[in-house]
């Protein structure tokens, strides 16, 4: 198993002697041009910025990026596409590049709701036991390091047999964006269709929006999801299960893919 795990060096600080986590302001060029600048964790920026852009749907793979540069000093990435890829463009060249801020509220994606015909029903067969999801929770709700020492940080885990990914971030969006951003850096994609994507945090719209983008089979939440969410997972063959801790769950769409 590969496994991938954080450091809290850099994204903590100490005030009145209790640590505080740093939030930093990450801003993502396209092509040369401002594209959107992301409130988040000052970790994986590569792959957060990269992840944006998948879940966007500007690229589908890093056989669709030239280059990506990143600037510690100015906490910027710089993307340049192949070229005659323009999937995705800022909405208008004289305008602010977006910003998406670490509370994650309905609205502030910007997967157009009219594209979501083009998510692909998840097809995979992949099933897994109730009790080995209870056990992957259980040690994904004590992974994260930093919401013991400092608390304000939302998690996720992608779970494969031959491969474990792990992120923290203040924004619950921004992990599922990191981890799909892990993903396409080192060429894992090809696994998703036999996985287990967990997160910490509840899951709206904006969150499954991304899920289904990455095909993910089964998302487990340690929270709630909201119920425009349980309608697009089932509407496109999502396992999705909630509330699971403390040998409990709710499943809310997806059975055949849970042992029981």
């Amino acid at each position: 198993m590969i496994q991938l795990s954080l450091s809290a060096e850099g994204v903590i600080a100490r005030k009145n002697r209790r640590e505080i986590i740093r939030e930093a302001t990450l801003r993502v060029t396209l092509d040369g041009r401002p594209f959107v600048t992301l409130l988040c964790l000052e970790e994986y920026l590569e792959e957060l910025a990269l992840g944006f852009l998948y879940n966007e749907g500007c690229i589908d793979s890093m056989d669709d990026v030239m280059s990506v540069v990143v600037d510690d000093k100015s906490t910027s990435v710089h993307i340049t596409l192949k070229s005659g890829l323009a999937k995705c463009t800022n909405s208008g060249e004289s305008q602010a590049p977006r910003t998406v801020t670490s509370t994650s509220a309905k609205g502030l994606t910007f997967i157009n709701p009219e594209k979501t015909a083009n998510f692909e029903v998840i097809q995979s067969a992949h099933r897994v036991s109730i009790t080995e999801i209870w056990e992957i929770a259980r040690l994904f709700s004590e992974r994260s390091l930093l919401k013991k020492s400092a608390g304000g940080v939302h998690s996720a885990l992608f779970h494969h047999p031959e491969r474990s990914l792990f992120c923290e971030d203040i924004g619950r969006h921004n992990c599922i964006d990191k981890i799909a951003g892990m993903l396409l850096t080192q060429r894992g994609l090809p696994l998703v269709s036999e996985s287990l994507l967990f997160s910490s945090g509840r899951v709206s719209t904006e969150i499954i929006t991304k899920i289904l983008r990455l095909k993910t089979p089964i998302y487990v939440s340690l929270t709630t999801p909201t119920a425009s969410t349980v309608d697009m997972a089932r509407l496109y063959n999502l396992t999705l299960i909630g509330y699971v801790r403390d040998g409990q769950a709710v499943l809310y769409s997806g059975r055949e893919r849970v042992l029981f």
